[in-house]
């Protein structure tokens, strides 16, 4: 509607823009066509005129009327009809955004209407190309608006005070209504969080009324769980919060007292479990108190001989079973309680040692072939030599022993190797030696990974990798280069 009186009022200023010029284009044809005909005439004369040539007497100079209506020009309606059309969408964006919500219509609908049917009064105007009474009613207008909008802004911030007080009153009825009436001008997310406490209000006040009984009846526990269900229903109450705090303290006291006294019993009598448990529990409640490290280091004391006897026992177990890391797990931590008891100190010594020549042994295992290095098979022999010393109180370790004495004797065997070629190629094996220009050449390795090459000019070097196993008996090698460069 109201882009079709904005262009109706754009087409009407066009049309007499259009009258405007053709008036001025009748008056100046009128005007020439006089000066012919009066020209015509003079030329038509027989006689001579000689005109009297007087002096020129001037004209009082004359100032504007200042009674005189100002004209209006077409750059002057064109400035107020964009006058209108900014304040028009003004007043769209920052008033009509907010009454012609239903809100608003809840605070008050006949004011909503009113506002409604001025701005069509003013933009019918408009479109009729009355600017000025246009924008006079739309001035108007702007400023009913603001003032619109302030009053039902103040209206929802008075009834949401109004249902806050009400509600920290306890008073469930007056809450009601005033939330309600809050809600109805705006939905803020304060309003929601207050009508939501609201509608808990009364189960609050019920909740209330039978903590006091329970307050009368000295019924701590009963006290302690409606001061917690008041405190989630409604966290403003902070006071009920704090006597949940205040019973769980005293709880607390208690419960400590009673861990301390079982602790001190259970250690009398030798009970490592009971102490232990009293101990965990003391830790738990008042970590930090004294009673609490004194229950601890008697704790520490009774585990100690307990805890002692027992990796001993664990310990000499795994050397019977030939279980040499078990064992010196338990010897370890049997000394660690007992740093100057001599059987743990043994048990300790001979299972680190057996591991240790254990851990050597299997490390050649792992590589087998670097025992044909005479470096290598020189260490796992003397490696060897040590561990046998300690092999009669270890099977495993003589199992161990036995297979690298085996290993060492297969690593170091020559196997008869065939190398063939066509005689015109230079065979040689990488980090061993050159074996030159051959057809069929027989050398002998040790077992291991071995890169044969063959070079030969005007050709790609043949390049051929070979593993030689301990069980190898004889292994051919052909080496031709046959790729042209």
């Amino acid at each position: 509607m109201l882009k079709e009186k904005l262009q109706q009022a754009e087409d009407g200023s066009r049309q007499r823009l259009i009258i405007y010029s053709l008036v001025i284009a009748v008056i100046l044809l009128a005007s020439a066509l006089f000066m012919i005909i009066s020209l015509g005439g003079f030329w038509q004369q027989k006689t001579v005129v000689v005109p009297i040539i007087e002096e020129p007497t001037q004209a009082p100079e004359t100032g504007p009327d200042p009674n005189a209506a100002p004209e209006t020009t077409a750059v002057d309606l064109e400035a107020k009809r964009l006058e209108f059309v900014a304040g028009l969408a003004k007043y769209e964006k920052n008033s009509e955004v907010i009454i012609a919500t239903a809100e608003f219509a809840n605070w008050d609908s006949a004011l909503q209407i009113r506002l409604a049917k001025n701005k069509d009064e003013a933009t019918t105007e408009f479109a009729s190309g009355n600017y000025g009474p246009a924008l006079v009613a739309l001035n108007q207008l702007l400023e009913e608006g603001a003032l619109a909008v302030q009053g039902f802004e103040a209206a929802y911030q008075e009834s949401l005070d109004n249902a806050r007080a009400a509600y920290e009153a306890d008073a469930v009825a007056e809450a009601k209504l005033y939330i309600a009436r809050t809600l109805s001008y705006k939905a803020s997310e304060e309003a929601v969080r207050l009508s939501e406490a609201v509608e808990k209000l009364q189960a609050v006040l019920d909740l209330i009324k039978l903590n006091n009984v329970a307050k009368v009846e000295n019924n701590t526990a009963e006290e302690r769980r409606l001061s917690a269900e008041i405190f989630a229903l409604d966290p403003a109450r902070v006071a009920y919060g704090q006597r949940v705090e205040q019973i769980d303290q005293q709880w607390k006291d208690a419960r400590y007292e009673v861990v301390i006294a079982t602790g001190l019993s259970a250690f009398k009598s030798r009970d490592l479990k009971k102490l232990d448990t009293a101990a965990d529990y003391a830790r738990k409640i008042y970590p930090a108190k004294a009673e609490t490290a004194a229950l601890d280091a008697k704790l520490v004391s009774l585990k100690t001989d307990i805890a002692f006897d027992g990796f001993v026992k664990r310990g000499n177990t795994a050397i019977e079973q030939d279980n040499w890391k078990q064992a010196n797990e338990n010897f370890a931590q049997a000394a660690a309680l007992k740093s100057d008891n001599a059987e743990a100190n043994a048990g300790l010594t001979l299972s680190a040692d057996i591991l240790a020549n254990l851990y050597e042994i299997q490390a050649f295992l792992r590589d087998k072939a670097r025992l044909s290095n005479e470096q290598v098979a020189e260490q796992a022999t003397a490696t060897i030599a040590a561990a046998k010393i300690l092999a009669s109180l270890s099977p495993s370790l003589a199992r161990e022993i036995a297979e690298l004495e085996q290993a060492i004797v297969d690593q170091n065997r020559l196997v008869g190797i065939i190398v063939i070629s066509d005689k015109l190629a230079n065979v040689f094996v990488r980090g061993v030696g050159q074996i030159g220009s051959v057809d069929r050449y027989r050398i002998e390795l040790k077992p291991g990974i071995y890169l044969f090459e063959g070079r030969r000019d005007g050709f790609k070097s043949k390049i051929v990798k070979v593993e030689i196993k301990p069980s190898d008996v004889l292994v051919e090698v052909r080496v031709i280069p046959d790729e042209r460069i």
